[in-house]
């Protein structure tokens, strides 16, 4: 039954390219090789084929780094870049084919279905020989573990919270809101003619789901219990702050890209986003007072995670490629990658490498909510999860359902799927 699941799955995903979780990526229009000539070791060069979606700053950081360590470790990488929505689909046809890297780049929410696939490499003993999983976050590893074992290791994390307008929220004369009562009252405060008090990306598609994802994981509920209380209060409280005019109708239509835009333009004062858009607000509106705070909760305190990890392709040789591993997601290699380009580590160990990361305020709230980030799957079915998800939230939202309605339909769609 696994095999024909397994050749099911592979099908399903040649026909169509999964959707990655969390932050956009630039999608370009053909692949990049990059590699080194290795050093030998005992007369022996080690070659090794990785594949990743990186865009261009953080490819060519990575493959400097791996040519560097591979120069004087005996090792020659080929790093192949496709673009995000192309590598689900190159390792469906490397399933087919035969032909897959030693080491695979997976987006958080997928791992589930490769390892139902059997293109991953258990690597649970030689993690526990190495000693340092109790260093990563909790919710990191929860994204590379199924069953109790580990299929690869995070190499970055991201997570939501709440960006505001600090002037905004001055001159209104109320306090960032800390709990769901809260924010429907100084969002419904903060908004006036053309700006809005709150906002946040509810598209038709796994954006949605993973903004969906702090508030009801704050209900109490999960994603495998839509139909319940928790869940529909979660998706009711969106829909009557929609209903009252504090979030635009717009929402359902806006990535989260369009939601910083959104921000930034001062057309919304409240956010929800992840650290990938500091950047951009530092450069685009250097002058906005804006700050972070972890988004209002209602039962327990909730974000969403995102990001990427490694894992060893099946048939791949362990004892040689897991030195490999070690460097990739050693502390100091960590630190320097993800602070390089924007990201957040998945280590809790390795923060403390960069002063600007302990004294950033901002980077602090982020490095907090990690401890309670919801994790996006993994399960085989995550896809079809994550369909019924964002499908609900399009119904409330449209109208075209109740929030009871939509999430009860949503978990007779997923319990199908359980089965």
């Amino acid at each position: 039954m696994k095999k024909v699941i397994s050749v099911v799955l592979v099908l399903l995903m040649l026909g169509t390219l999964l959707s990655g979780c969390g932050k956009n990526q630039a999608e370009n229009s053909s692949e990049k090789e990059k590699g080194t000539n290795g050093t030998k070791v005992d007369g022996e060069t080690i070659d090794v084929e990785i594949w990743v979606y990186f865009e261009d700053k953080e490819c060519d950081y990575f493959t400097d780094i791996m040519n560097t360590w591979g120069e004087e470790n005996g090792y020659k990488f080929k790093i192949v870049s496709y673009p995000f929505a192309d590598l689900n689909k190159q390792y469906a046809m490397g399933m087919v084919s035969g032909e897959l890297p030693d080491i695979a780049m997976i987006n958080n929410c997928d791992t589930a279905s490769y390892v139902e696939m059997g293109m991953l490499q258990d690597i649970t003993e030689k993690v526990g020989e190495w000693g340092q999983k109790e260093n990563f976050y909790d919710t990191s590893l929860n994204t590379t573990t199924i069953d109790g074992k580990l299929y690869g290791l995070p190499y970055n994390s991201n997570c939501l919270v709440l960006y505001y307008d600090e002037d905004l929220l001055k001159e209104a004369n109320v306090s960032v809101p800390k709990s769901w009562d809260e924010l429907a009252d100084v969002a419904q405060q903060l908004t006036k003619q053309n700006q809005y008090g709150f906002a946040l990306a509810l598209p038709n598609n796994d954006e949605g789901t993973f903004q969906y994802f702090p508030f009801l994981y704050s209900s109490g509920a999960d994603m495998y219990n839509m139909g319940s209380k928790d869940a529909i209060s979660s998706l009711q409280f969106l829909k009557d702050m929609m209903d009252a005019g504090a979030i635009s109708t717009e929402v359902i239509n806006w990535s989260q890209a369009d939601v910083c835009q959104q921000f930034m333009q001062g057309n919304a004062a409240m956010m929800i986003n992840g650290p990938w858009q500091i950047p951009l607000l530092e450069e685009s509106v250097p002058d906005k007072n804006w700050k972070c705070a972890p988004i209002p909760a209602d039962k327990e305190q909730a974000s969403a995670l995102g990001g990427e990890g490694f894992s060893i392709v099946k048939d791949g040789d362990i004892e040689k490629l897991w030195p490999v591993m070690e460097f990739m997601m050693d502390k100091d290699t960590l630190a320097d990658w993800t602070h390089e380009v924007g990201k957040l580590p998945p280590r809790k160990d390795a923060i403390d490498k960069y002063s600007d990361w302990l004294d950033d305020e901002i980077m602090q709230v982020f490095f907090d909510q990690l401890n309670y980030a919801a994790v996006l799957g993994p399960s085989v079915n995550w896809s079809e999860i994550s369909t019924a998800i964002y499908t609900a939230l399009q119904e409330t939202m449209t109208g075209q359902k109740t929030a009871e309605d939509a999430c009860k339909d949503a978990q007779i769609k997923i319990e199908g799927l359980m089965k």
